[in-house]
């Protein structure tokens, strides 16, 4: 295997590239994961030090005599397990190699030296969630309940759940709403694209705080729809710059996180969510 290091300047960065060639000889399964594999335990073993610079995806397929594509898989299995990162005009980047790797393989906790940030995923850390997780799941497994929940459901959600739904919409918000017509979603993504699509016709502008959730851009990129960041502060979006861009603008919809917006966590205050609305 090949760990030869050199530097190189990539847009004004200074940063260490390895000549790094996993040995996949004696591996089993699938290609990708034994490429990822054999960087898991090279950073492990120190031979690739963090912050190291990764051989580009077209290189190492070349020398590897694989498809780009395996290298791809390789390298976001690697990415999901914390090893690595990539940033757009850099490359593919080796993270901090001092944390410790839970049974799937993902770093639990996610180490606080890496000089990287996941700004993708927001989800609870520590013993209190796991226990939580934990207690619902064997819940469920106990309820004699887990054949139906394993299955394909009504598209529109399981009735039970839609009657908990309007109920907790009449109590929680003074919503009143049939159950028939609430639409249980698979997750924010699923009900975000529903709602988009129902709203839009392609062509049309959506607006957005300046930093947004990626997943809201790629629902506006599928349905061919135009978006457009507006101006920000820390408690998000801000009323002057949406009014402004709706007399220049004429959006069709706005696309706003009030509460924990995403990726800044800023939480818009009860009158500045008045104003937006009005």
């Amino acid at each position: 295997m090949d760990y030869g290091l050199r530097s190189m300047s990539v847009n004004g960065y200074i940063v260490s590239m390895t000549n790094w060639f996993p040995d996949v000889t004696e591996r089993h399964g699938p290609m990708y994961r034994a490429i990822a594999d054999a960087l898991a335990e090279d950073i492990a073993a120190g031979r690739i030090a963090s912050g190291t610079r990764l051989p580009t995806h077209r290189d190492l397929a070349f020398r590897l005599k694989v498809t780009v594509g395996t290298i791809t898989r390789a390298y976001a299995e690697a990415e999901k397990r914390g090893l690595i990162g990539g940033e757009v005009g850099r490359g593919t980047f080796v993270l901090s190699d001092t944390r410790s790797p839970s049974p799937d393989g993902s770093p639990w906790p996610p180490s606080v030296e890496t000089p990287f940030i996941n700004m993708t995923v927001c989800q609870p850390l520590g013993t209190d969630a796991e226990r939580a997780v934990t207690a619902t799941v064997t819940e469920i497994a106990a309820s004699g309940q887990m054949g139906t929940l394993m299955g394909y459901g009504p598209h529109a959600g399981l009735m039970s759940h839609r009657i908990a739904a309007a109920q907790w919409m009449a109590r929680q918000h003074g919503v009143e709403t049939a159950p028939e017509t609430v639409l249980i979603t698979m997750g924010a993504q699923n009900a975000t694209a529903i709602a988009t699509a129902t709203l839009t016709q392609p062509g049309d502008l959506v607006v957005t705080e300046r930093l947004t959730y990626y997943g809201a851009k790629a629902v506006c990129s599928m349905l061919g729809l135009h978006l457009e960041g507006l101006a920000m502060d820390e408690e998000g979006l801000l009323p002057d710059a949406f009014e402004s861009a709706c007399r220049r603008l004429a959006p069709k919809l706005l696309y706003t996180v009030p509460t924990l917006q995403n990726p800044t966590t800023a939480i818009q205050p009860a009158p500045r969510r008045a104003r937006i609305t009005e």
